[in-house]
């Protein structure tokens, strides 16, 4: 019974030690993301100060609205269509891990024969139903989304062809 005590446990931290990583990496590549943007944004800058050579035409420009939205330090980084449907994604994909981990500490119990043990079995059985569930609806949530992004996008094109 303590081999199995352990190996539960063992899961468990394994499992949650990979959902903190998964996590902290989420976490790390928006970053990364948000920092490559803001660096083509003053690249963009720097080129357009190197193209005029008279500071009063680049004071012009500047004052246009198309200049004032190169100014503005968050151009580029809203968040778009896949932005959206990557984090449901990835919300699913963490829910999914997290479920599999219950039932992988349920299946611990598979001999069990006290009361508790069973209890216990059925309520990791059941939050592991629960986070597989809610992975399957944030997966439906994340085509649904798609799908309204991909008839947006072509609503705009069709606008932007017209006269």
């Amino acid at each position: 019974m303590t081999s199995d005590i352990l190996l539960q446990e063992s899961i468990m931290f394994a499992c949650l030690t990979a959902l903190i990583g998964f996590v902290l990496w989420l976490f790390f590549r928006r970053k990364q993301t948000q920092t490559h943007l803001e660096y083509h944004r003053l690249e963009v800058l720097n080129r357009m100060i190197d193209k005029y050579g008279a500071s009063g035409e680049f004071i012009t420009f500047m004052q246009t609205e198309a200049g004032m939205r190169l100014l503005q330090p968050g151009t580029g980084s809203a968040p778009g269509g896949r932005t959206a449907v990557l984090r449901f994604v990835q919300v699913a994909v963490m829910v999914f891990v997290l479920g599999a981990g219950f039932m992988a500490a349920s299946s611990t119990y598979a001999n069990a024969t006290d009361p508790n043990d069973l209890r216990k079995v059925l309520d990791l059985e059941y939050w592991g139903q629960m986070c597989f569930f809610m992975a399957i609806g944030l997966g439906v949530v994340a085509v649904i989304t798609s799908l309204f992004n991909r008839q947006h996008e072509r609503r705009e094109r069709r606008l932007a062809q017209k006269p």
